[in-house]
């Protein structure tokens, strides 16, 4: 109850009297776009931020950031479009497979291909 009061109180501030519908624990597949009203940090002892957003859909979010993230990027009154993760493809393994110190270049895959004994790009994942 402590917490969520806390996150209240600094959404009513950053959002300087507007009213708007406050999102506080938006859902693992929520996509928001907006602008950002606030930053700061949630958890002190863990080094966790968080921003607070003034969505187009017209809500605030206050989104909750992985701790260690670095907020000198992310100004005040900066647009931010925040999306879930993206889920893993075989493209994505195929691609890092062929990588080389974090580099995949076209000989990497040509090599893949030749290793998988498969002329078709598309075929290889």
């Amino acid at each position: 109850m402590g917490e969520r009061s806390d996150i209240l109180r600094s959404m009513h501030r950053a959002m300087k009297g507007e009213q708007r519908e406050l999102m506080t624990d938006p859902s693992a597949d929520s996509h928001v776009i907006g602008r950002i009203a606030a930053k700061g940090l949630d958890d002190e002892l863990h080094d966790r931020p968080y921003l607070v957003v003034d969505g187009i859909d017209g809500r605030a979010h206050y989104l909750k950031l992985p701790a260690g993230a670095d907020l000198a990027g992310l100004p005040i009154g900066g647009i931010l479009e925040a999306k879930p993760p993206a889920q893993e493809r075989a493209v994505d393994r195929s691609i890092l497979a062929a990588a080389r110190d974090g580099i995949c270049t076209a000989a990497s895959h040509q090599a893949q291909l030749a290793q998988a004994s498969d002329r078709d790009p598309q075929a290889t994942s």
